[in-house]
């Protein structure tokens, strides 16, 4: 059995909050996005085992887990991207659930 590593974690500020994340394993970057009313921590049993192959990044949206709620407006993807530049990724796999919610896209 392989060592129990540990996320490298952290917050990164984009237009006027902080996005927490968490990236552990090495290779082609693979973003895990929570469904609705869930945050990162839906990819636990997947997450280790994703990092065997890939790099894998995963975070919690606006207003959840440990990111504060929307105070501004703001779109999810470009917190994505924000996120992505800040950990200097320029292509990335993504994988996610439904997210959508009436009062952003």
């Amino acid at each position: 059995m392989a060592e129990a590593r540990r996320p490298e974690a952290g917050f990164v500020e984009v237009n006027g909050t902080k996005l927490y994340y968490e990236v552990l394993g090495e290779g082609h970057p693979l973003v895990l996005i929570h469904g609705g009313y869930m945050d990162r921590r839906m990819w636990d049993d997947q997450f280790a085992v994703f990092a065997e192959h890939y790099q894998v990044i995963r975070y919690d949206v606006r207003g959840f887990g440990k990111t504060e709620l929307p105070q501004v407006p703001y779109a999810d993807r470009q917190d994505l991207y924000d996120l992505l530049m800040f950990l200097g990724v320029e292509r990335a796999y993504l994988l996610g659930l439904s997210l959508r919610r009436g009062d952003c896209d």
